[in-house]
């Protein structure tokens, strides 16, 4: 199993509790907050490590990560973290609309696979309403594999604003810098600036207002 420990500071005392799971692997959460009783942590939850071989050496097991929610409870005698898994579809790079960050939260985007089994790669874009529980997805054309959706701002209600991401053109072996409404993906991009060449995989970043 796994084990995390949450510190906390009680009358200028801070101590750490441990909390126990069944073993998993994360590269990325989305968001993380507290309800004052609980601690609620919404991570990309791998079965197994991905990209690192077992401890005989033997390559490590092909896996996928999954939204879920880890909720401690803080109040409780329990130890165990309970876990909820907040959506079937495989992916990575969790992005919010980063002004909620610490808080509670409705909006997240996620680069996802909708098409076949494949780990690593992706294909699509999904929103989700964590208030309603409605999804909402826009799958690039076969070959194009979208980044990590970054969120801008752009009026000060949460989730208003675009995305950005890069998108490998496979066809054409070069990538593009995509723009998305970030309440309406479904409807593609809105924008697009074309670079001469291929932006590797992975590619991180984040928006800076002028």
């Amino acid at each position: 199993g796994s084990h995390i420990g949450v510190m906390r500071r009680d009358a200028g005392v801070e101590s750490i509790r441990w909390f126990t799971t069944d073993a998993c692997y994360v590269f990325h959460p989305m968001n993380m907050w507290d309800d004052g009783d609980r601690l609620h942590a919404d991570v990309m939850e791998y079965e197994a490590a991905p990209l690192f071989p077992n401890a005989d050496g033997s390559r490590g097991r092909e896996t996928r990560a999954h939204l879920v929610r880890w909720t401690f409870d803080l109040v409780g005698t329990s130890n165990t973290i309970v876990r909820t898994q907040l959506d079937d579809i495989p992916g990575e790079f969790p992005r919010f609309d980063e002004r909620r960050a610490g808080l509670p939260y409705r909006h997240g985007w996620f680069a996802g696979r909708v098409r076949g089994e494949e780990t690593m790669v992706f294909d699509s874009i999904v929103h989700l309403d964590l208030q309603t529980g409605s999804r909402e997805v826009y799958a690039f054309p076969p070959g194009d594999v979208p980044a990590e959706p970054v969120f801008i701002p752009r009026g000060t209600d949460e989730g208003d604003g675009w995305l950005a991401t890069i998108v490998y053109r496979a066809q054409e072996n070069r990538s593009d810098f995509v723009l998305l409404d970030a309440q309406n993906i479904a409807k593609g991009p809105v924008g697009c600036a074309q670079l001469p060449r291929r932006v590797p995989f992975g590619f991180h970043g984040n928006w800076v207002p002028a």
